[in-house]
């Protein structure tokens, strides 16, 4: 960052700064692995509106602190749930999701290390993703007995149906080489940071009208339209279920206690 930069401190776990026409909004709970937990999914969503409407900005890269991009859910804040409305908390995730996506200035996502679950709904959302070499992703939510169902329509919009359905129902892990093959990411940063990857993007981006591009996204939108209402609520209940369930209170404690969950106790 220069003198232009202009930090804003947006709560717990994110921070916004400027840079000239740009913005970048930066995941900060590195001891975390910058998981998401409810305030974060708020303050988050809220600096994608706010740099939505900024009519300086011309372009926002997402990126993190530490090493990883983002490790999904925060299992904890998840394991604390008792008593709170989880279909209300799982449409916080999709709202932060539509706002990415929806976001009218074309929107960098900068990954490294581990990228699961909801941090692949992040990078799938935004309109480029550019992945450190190292980085890893994995849908691990299957394997906790959870559905990732309120990200599955950006995922399912980058990468096609049947690739996602492969990914989830496994929750294998896949390499930054494989994740660009099947097109969740653009381009690999092998030998320099990623912003430099960004910063070659934004001088592309910058060669064009800034209404324009806003058209552009407006129109692509239409023509493959975003989840609406009715599908935020359903992908959110399916979620709220899966949390609610016998398979996901195991799947917690298994990965607490560091064993494989024993899904045969659960049988009928």
């Amino acid at each position: 960052m220069n003198d232009n930069t202009i930090p804003q401190e947006n709560g717990k776990g994110v921070r916004l700064t400027y840079e000239k026409n740009l913005a970048f909004i930066t995941l900060c709970r590195p001891e975390k692995g910058n998981a998401l937990d409810g305030e974060l999914l708020d303050h988050v969503r809220q600096l994608f509106e706010e740099t939505d409407q900024n009519p300086n900005v011309r372009a926002v890269i997402l990126q993190a602190e530490g090493k990883n991009f983002c490790t999904g859910a925060d299992l904890s804040w998840m394991l604390a749930s008792e008593g709170r409305d989880m279909e209300k908390e799982s449409i916080r995730l999709a709202h932060l999701m539509k706002a990415v996506a929806t976001c009218s200035k074309p929107t960098i996502a900068l990954v490294q290390g581990s990228v699961y679950g909801g941090g692949i709904g992040l990078t799938a959302a935004c309109d480029f993703a550019i992945a450190a070499k190292d980085a890893i992703f994995a849908f691990r939510e299957v394997r906790l007995g959870l559905v990732p169902a309120t990200i599955s329509p950006y995922i399912i919009r980058k990468i096609g149906p049947m690739k996602t359905m492969q990914f989830m129902l496994t929750g294998r892990r896949f390499s930054a080489a494989e994740a660009t093959q099947i097109g969740l990411i653009d381009d690999i940063a092998r030998t320099a940071p990623p912003i430099e990857k960004a910063m070659q993007i934004i001088e592309k981006l910058t060669m064009g009208g800034s209404e324009a591009q806003h058209s552009i996204k407006q129109m692509i939108n239409h023509l493959y339209p975003l989840p609406d209402e009715t599908t935020i609520k359903y992908t959110a209940s399916v979620l709220a279920r899966a949390r609610s369930s016998a398979e996901t209170a195991e799947g917690i404690k298994a990965f607490f206690e560091k064993r494989k969950p024993d899904w045969s106790k659960l049988k009928p």
